[in-house]
């Protein structure tokens, strides 16, 4: 990307990156100053032509482009090209802001622990806290087209469960339990952790026990599986667990960093 100083505002401003794949990052793109004022001289229109993926791994943290491209990616301001592909649009998917509206209408209620809320605050990037949310929307709907790992099964116990989307089963997944709602209520889907695979597995590593009231769930996700009733507190811990259920403002509030601790107020017991 060629940058020079604009004095004057224009009404559309096109902004064209031609650096991507494995170049590193170099002369005005390193210039905060410079980029600062490329973007802000349009009056009406500014439009950015280049490689999301590329641009959204370089620099550190503080890197202008770097959050610019988080922040294009939560407020759905990305515009894919059609040559793009099915897996470069769930990708993309994957990445934008949860869309809250769906809950009410998952086949589970959608539950979290207040291992999943840390884990959440633990990871780095806005894109994959999106990601941990939407995965377990997809889960809780559920969507199997959009994932990459289905329950384990078995007729005897319950599991702990690993779910992912199918553009980010490598670096992001969730683990999950089912269990039984209250009287007149749905099922639930209880997210306990959000992290790479290898931080997953080893999550399952130190928490050997499933939760106390798991149940087993179906392959299809279409509901829980009461033939397993009787088996269904095998292996599981005593201890009781507390979750809240997943909502359009607790979410926000999650993906801001406005809490420290989910609300005692809203907690559900199993």
């Amino acid at each position: 990307m060629h940058i020079n100083f604009l004095l004057r505002l224009v009404h559309i401003y096109l902004c064209s990156t031609t650096t991507c794949g494995s170049h590193k990052i170099h002369g005005s793109l390193n210039s905060p100053q410079r980029i600062n004022v490329a973007l802000t001289r349009a009056k009406r229109v500014v439009r950015i032509v280049g490689d999301l993926d590329f641009w959204g791994s370089q620099g550190t943290s503080d890197s202008i482009l770097k959050k610019l491209v988080e922040h294009c990616k939560e407020l759905g301001a990305v515009k894919n090209d059609p040559r793009l592909g099915a897996r470069g649009r769930r990708r993309i998917d994957a990445w934008l802001k949860p869309n809250w509206g769906l809950v009410k209408n998952c086949v589970f209620k959608p539950n979290m622990t207040a291992s999943f809320h840390h884990s959440i605050k633990g990871l780095a990037r806005i894109i994959d806290k999106n990601a941990a949310f939407n995965t377990l929307i997809k889960v809780a709907l559920p969507s199997e087209k959009d994932l990459a790992l289905l329950p384990r099964q078995d007729k005897h116990k319950a599991w702990w469960q690993m779910s992912a989307l199918k553009s980010c089963e490598q670096k992001l997944q969730i683990v999950w339990c089912a269990k039984e709602g209250s009287l007149s209520s749905r099922p639930i889907i209880e997210a306990h952790f959000a992290g790479s695979k290898e931080d997953c597995l080893h999550f399952l590593q130190t928490h050997p026990a499933l939760p106390k009231g798991a149940f087993c769930v179906k392959k299809d996700l279409s509901g829980l599986n009461y033939q397993a009733d009787g088996d269904k507190m095998l292996g599981q811990s005593q201890n009781i667990e507390y979750s809240w259920t997943l909502t359009k403002s607790i979410g926000d509030a999650m993906l801001d960093i406005a809490i420290d601790e989910l609300p005692e107020v809203s907690h559900t017991k199993h």
